[in-house]
């Protein structure tokens, strides 16, 4: 976690889910942590099934400390699954993260379940949900909003059912229409200096795309990560750091007496 003030909040998300395994691309893997490592960063890695992640050892091994997070499945999480589906599947899931010593607070999903009250059960604080737009280029969408003053990050985020904290990805990197790197290195940075005047702004960063862009992929997302660092007004967190701030700031102050104030 990099904190200099409360002007603004950068979240920072990995999804190592679909459409292609974690393990396809170890190396990549690899720079990432160090990508992250180098600058002091800690993200989100979101990945199907925590405790068979062959990988997991690498990000875990790095200081500053990495979250390790749970990507639900269409199959057992989506509208259409039941609750008893959904139980099954999450406890079994959840429980293997346990017994391997694995603390997951954080879910990615497409959709928001009907049944999160059992995910809230498990100690689970935050949902992050895909940018709710996917058919929109981050370029387009990135020049459309900062044309307007109002960028691609938004409000801060609000606790929602169950007491789980809705902490939404603002754009996935590389955007998934395939536009050039470069536009999107220029669409987050100008996200994340709008986010250090108050916002708050969540990268996802997609492996598998990032993996087929090659090391050019990893030199962009140096970029972007590299002028967050710059931002000075902005607080760099991954999805359970951001939730336990907003809840620390949530917390009643006690009351100081008259004579106390006095006496300060």
């Amino acid at each position: 976690m990099r904190v200099q003030t409360d002007a603004g909040s950068f979240v920072i998300s990995l999804d190592l889910a679909a459409p292609r395994p974690l393990e396809a691309a170890p190396s990549r893997v690899g720079d990432l942590v160090k990508l992250l490592s180098g600058l002091g960063l800690s993200a989100t890695w979101f990945c199907p099934d925590p405790a068979a992640s062959k990988s997991l050892d690498r990000v875990l091994s790095v200081s500053p400390v990495q979250e390790v997070g749970l990507a639900t499945d269409a199959t057992w999480a989506g509208p259409s699954a039941t609750r008893t589906v959904y139980h099954r599947e999450l406890t079994r899931r959840l429980d293997r993260a346990a017994a391997a010593g694995l603390q997951v607070s954080s879910l990615a999903s497409d959709t928001e379940s009907n049944h999160l009250d059992v995910a809230a059960r498990w100690g689970v604080t935050a949902l992050r949900l895909a940018p709710k737009s996917e058919s929109v280029s981050l370029v387009a969408r990135s020049l459309r909003l900062f044309r307007s003053g109002a960028g691609v990050c938004g409000a801060s985020p609000q606790p929602t059912r169950f007491g789980l904290w809705r902490v939404d990805a603002s754009v996935h990197f590389p955007d998934r229409e395939r536009f050039s790197l470069g536009g999107s290195v220029r669409s987050a940075n100008r996200s994340l200096a709008s986010a250090a005047a108050g916002g708050f702004f969540h990268l996802a960063i997609n492996v598998a795309l990032l993996d087929q862009a090659g090391a050019a992929g990893i030199k962009a997302l140096e970029r972007v990560l590299s002028y967050s660092v710059q931002q000075q007004q902005l607080a760099i967190v991954n999805v359970r750091e951001y939730v336990q701030r907003r809840l620390q700031e949530r917390k009643p102050q006690p009351a100081q007496s008259i004579l106390h104030r006095r006496a300060a």
